[in-house]
């Protein structure tokens, strides 16, 4: 009976969580968990699942009221819970909560480093070859491209949201994914994924127009004018939620080679949903929805 009583009052004092944050995407090292305990607890475990509901897995402990979760995988949004410890008698983990550890954008590329490389003597990867074929697939696309005048005014007003950070130069992926109903791109390179959304229409209809292989080459000798609009939330496999950085394209230039010498000739300029950017971009023309 003694003992009874002594397990009753132990199990009546016993921590409680009384609130918990784990921080979406504020950390490109970790993900930040903090939490508040009544009473105080000698230590705590702290547990992490991929879901609300599921199985949570111990990651870690701490003496303090935060830990860092630095083994979460980078974009993967993670479901978090505390438990402090009398002893080794466990209390009730009382909240849960989601986060992320951010997966950093890439990286956008210098806009006189690449004029500097696309208006060398070598047009990339080798001469064309001025057969037929060739002669027909530049000929259906021509009518996308922007006047080179006119995309020199573009560039010019582009330059300054260039070197701000506002727009960010993309190029070189591994594959990509389109999605014609959502507008949306998704991307794969050797450091991220990432998504990019087109307001515009015309990269879809061009794709339609052209076919795929063609629409494919296309793509890979592009250049993707963006402005970062934050993290996306998809769904792999249906069940793991995943946060990527996303992106609005203003714009892409491209060429039948990388690095193709008359790329400001190949120029395709989108429309957008960025107010400021879009009025700098009507004084110099409408682009095409």
């Amino acid at each position: 009976m003694a003992a009874r009583r002594i397990l009753l009052k132990l199990e009546g004092n016993l921590p409680v969580i009384t609130s918990l944050e784990a921080c979406d995407g504020s950390s490109v090292e970790h993900v930040p968990v903090t939490w508040q305990c009544s009473p105080e607890a000698e230590k705590y475990r702290l547990y992490r699942s991929m879901s609300m509901d599921g199985d949570y897995t111990e990651i870690g402990s701490s003496v303090g009221l935060s830990f860092n979760d630095a083994d979460a995988i980078p974009g993967v949004r993670y479901w978090y819970e505390v438990r402090g410890l009398v002893g080794e008698t466990r209390g009730d983990a009382g909240r849960r909560d989601a986060g992320y550890r951010k997966i950093a954008p890439p990286q956008g590329l210098n806009l006189e480093a690449v004029i500097g490389e696309r208006t060398g003597k070598t047009p990339g990867n080798g001469e064309k070859s001025g057969n037929k074929q060739e002669q027909i697939e530049e000929t259906r696309l021509r009518r996308y491209y922007i006047n080179p005048a006119q995309l020199n005014l573009v560039m010019f007003v582009s330059n300054s949201y260039i070197k701000s950070g506002k727009i960010v130069i993309l190029r070189e992926f591994e594959a990509y994914t389109l999605n014609e109903e959502t507008r949306e791109v998704s991307f794969k390179d050797d450091r991220s994924p990432y998504v990019i959304n087109f307001k515009s229409k015309k990269l879809f209809r061009i794709r339609r127009e052209v076919g795929d292989g063609l629409f494919s080459r296309l793509m890979k000798n592009s250049l993707l004018y963006c402005v970062y609009t934050g993290d996306r939330e998809t769904i792999v496999d249906g069940t793991i939620s995943y946060m990527v950085p996303s992106f609005e394209a203003a714009g892409l230039s491209t060429g039948y080679y990388v690095n193709d010498r008359d790329w400001r000739e190949k120029t395709i300029m989108l429309s957008t949903d960025n107010k400021e950017l879009r009025e700098q971009m009507e004084k110099v023309g409408e682009p095409d929805r």
